[in-house]
């Protein structure tokens, strides 16, 4: 959804958002404006305000502030205070503040910290041959090479879909006497050819093409096996309409496959006249090689692979220098290896073969994204959280930015997790989760909704994903707010995550991102609202742009504003559900709907349960099985219910939807149609492993957690961490029991 972050602008208009990010009641919709920045100077401030000052005379009441310098508030370099004006001055201008975070789809501000955290995919087998004088290893390029590459044989290799406009010219040439031409094409107009790879290699295409008087759209697309499911290139062709010869190359991974089929010319018709010539591939080596934690390399004998040779010995040390030299990472698609050299004393001789495994980031459209698994990355989630929290201590909520997430599931790291990718991210989301849900407990976390969505990137075979993305949303907590931008099936998507489809049953409440620079804010509004009606759970629309294109923030939120009892009155008939029922420990909470847990290993102190939409009437009452001391949250679509600590027990919780404490929408609509909603808990402190008693089991096990990523079912204080404070305390509940 957010295409190249540092290189576009994206702007999110939610409707009418009070202090805490939440919306007020079911007739003011969330109203925000997703604000890009790089606030590193007095000048960034200035402009900054002058849009705030803008979308709060428009009547916008929520800021989602995407800025890279999020990504650096622990460094030590970068300077937080530019970012605090920007923050104090939206929020007098009566705007809430909500911070974009966890940037695991264009994670290119994360990877300045250490691009080797980025997520490689594996290349197998590369072979070397040592040089003649035994100083360097030289790539031994197995790739026969393209058929008819120069077009100096006609139409051999390279025409088998017949396309109209696509021909052989004589007279136009980059080397030899011919050139393919595509001109004038009424439809597509493709040259293509199928060729052999090694399976887990890394390739380098590389062609030249010219235009005159050219108009259209024209991309490059590799697919393995033949088969248009598994696409490992996807290039579009920035072409002028008149071009002189202009070399375009492309690195890319074969994957598993042993085959491969190319694409390139135009899609959907042309004017003039384009050229394409001296298309050729061929093997390479060490294009983004990744030299860390979780992507090892090593240099072994084919015949042998038991004999491995050792870097710095027999072998001098491998890096890419575009890896370890100034910034932009990533932002080529190829560039000449580095050549190895070999040290004087190595056991490798001249002329010897030897075969190298090593992993290696292939970008898509400019952007490569973080390792999911690797240790470095896990830390700097950890202190970047920290900060976010010490930044934005009065946050509207956090907006996680996993989307788009082209790489996934590949590095050695992520394969030792023997998950699907779809289980992958469902981990380490929730992992994120907790980590921002311990910094305020109250804040609602909002996501993203593509990853989710078996309508847009929730599939299998998703770009370079190894794996199944089918099924994240399983993982998904119930109180995440889906920030739903699949316009083009919108009633379909928005459907699915209200809950309204059986293979997702869970209400998630959801923000339509709209507009998409389709320069009519207002015609974009009226038809997003027109696409959800009847679907319940849309608590507001976005503005977005990613051409920093705020001039029809007017005009869009005007729209919304029309439509939005009309959006309502489309709802007649629905009635508020639970989506989410998170008991509360500590600073820490937990949901326990969907929850494989048969009993709670914490002391907990209060019940906070989320809604697909507003509720407006009810009390401490309106929860039995427990006592209340404290209730809060009515107005939003999230209550809290207080009571004292309970280490022991089993409870009924219940959640009134008739009588006089029953929890009613503001159109006066009870809980469940009245049926109320009902949870049982067992609460037994302690109880890690979860077999109904406390004993030398569960502390060994939560001893071992102390070493491990944070594990929030390890966490018996609830403060965030796991430490040995966590472990006394298992130490002193032994002996209880719950069965």
């Amino acid at each position: 959804m957010i295409p190249a972050k540092s290189l576009f602008a994206i702007v999110i208009l939610a409707f009418c958002v009070c202090k805490s990010g939440r919306a007020q009641s079911g007739a003011s919709p969330q109203l925000w404006y997703f604000h890009h920045s790089y606030l590193s100077n007095q000048s960034a401030v200035t402009s900054s305000e002058a849009i705030i000052d803008q979308a709060a005379a428009a009547g916008y009441t929520g800021m989602v502030l995407w800025d890279s310098g999020i990504d650096f508030l622990q460094d030590s370099w970068w300077n937080p205070s530019y970012m605090s004006q920007v923050i104090q001055y939206a929020q007098s201008k009566g705007l809430a503040v909500m911070p974009e975070v966890a940037p695991y789809g264009n994670s290119y501000d994360l990877l300045l910290h250490n691009p080797n955290w980025a997520e490689g995919e594996r290349v197998i087998g590369t072979q070397f041959r040592v040089d003649p004088t035994g100083t360097t290893l030289q790539m031994v390029n197995s790739f026969p090479g393209l058929v008819n590459g120069g077009f100096e044989s006609g139409q051999t290799a390279w025409f088998a879909y017949g396309d109209a406009g696509v021909s052989v010219d004589h007279t136009v040439a980059h080397t030899g006497s011919a050139s393919a031409l595509i001109a004038n094409a009424p439809a597509n107009a493709r040259l293509s050819q199928t060729f052999a790879v090694q399976p887990w290699r890394q390739y380098h295409m590389r062609m030249f093409y010219k235009t005159r008087n050219f108009q259209g759209y024209s991309q490059v697309e590799v697919f393995g096996d033949s088969n248009f499911a598994y696409n490992r290139v996807s290039q579009p062709l920035s072409l002028a309409a008149n071009q002189n010869w202009t070399q375009w190359d492309y690195t890319f991974n074969s994957g598993p496959h042993t085959s491969m089929i190319v694409l390139i010319g135009v899609w959907g018709g042309s004017q003039g006249d384009y050229w394409l010539d001296d298309i050729s591939v061929e093997e390479t080596g060490l294009i983004y090689v990744l030299r860390g934690t979780s992507t090892p390399l090593s240099v072994y004998d084919p015949n042998n692979p038991a004999h491995v040779y050792q870097e710095n010995t027999d072998f001098g040390a491998i890096s890419d220098p575009q890896l370890s030299g100034p910034t932009p990472y990533f932002q080529d698609n190829w560039h000449p290896p580095m050549v190895v050299p070999v040290p004087s004393g190595s056991s490798l001789q001249p002329n010897q073969l030897v075969a190298m495994n090593w992993y290696a980031i292939q970008p898509v459209y400019g952007a490569a994204t973080a390792s999911l698994t690797d240790p470095g990355a896990a830390q700097w989630r950890t202190q970047n959280a920290a900060a976010v929290g010490t930044v934005f201590p009065n946050a509207a909520g956090y907006l996680f930015g996993y989307d788009e997430m082209r790489n996934m599931d590949s590095t050695a790291s992520a394969k030792a997790m023997n998950m699907t990718p779809a289980q992958l991210l469902d981990w380490h989301f929730n992992q994120t989760y907790s980590i921002f849900r311990g910094l305020k407990p109250q804040a609602p976390i909002y996501a993203w909704g593509d990853m989710f969505d078996p309508n847009m990137n929730a599939v299998n075979n998703y770009y370079l994903v190894e794996g199944d993305l089918t099924g994240s949303w399983t993982g998904l907590p119930a109180d995440v707010i889906l920030m739903n931008w699949n316009l083009s099936a919108l009633n379909t998507s928005a459907a699915w995550f209200a809950g309204l489809n059986s293979q997702q049953p869970v209400a998630h409440q959801q923000v339509i991102a709209g507009y998409f620079d389709s320069g009519n804010g207002a015609t974009s509004a009226t038809t997003e609202l027109a696409q959800v009606s009847g679907i319940p759970g849309v608590i507001g629309l976005m503005y977005t742009t990613w051409q920093d294109d705020y001039s029809q923030l007017g005009a869009f939120a005007g729209a919304v504003r029309a439509g939005w009892n009309t959006y309502l009155a489309s709802l007649a008939g629905t009635w508020p559900s639970v989506t989410g029922f998170n008991v509360l420990f500590g600073s820490q909470s937990y949901n326990v709907m969907g929850s494989s847990r048969t009993r709670l290993p914490w002391q907990i102190t209060g019940i906070q349960a989320t809604f697909s939409e507003t509720i407006t009437a009810g009390n401490a009452g309106s929860l039995t099985g427990i006592s209340a001391t404290g209730f809060s949250g009515l107005g939003t679509n999230t209550l809290t219910w207080t009571f004292n600590p309970i280490a022991l027990g089993s409870f009924t919780v219940t959640l009134a939807g008739s009588g006089a404490d029953a929890l009613t929408d503001v159109a006066g609509r009870a809980l469940g149609n009245g049926a109320g909603f009902s949870q049982p808990l067992k609460v037994l402190w302690g109880d890690f492993n979860d077999d109904g008693s406390v004993n030398s089991q569960d502390q060994v096990l939560v001893n071992t957690a102390t070493h491990n990523p944070y594990n929030i079912l390890a966490d018996m204080n609830g403060d965030g961490v796991v430490n040995a404070t966590d472990v006394l305390l298992v130490r002193s509940r032994i002996g209880t029991s719950l069965h």
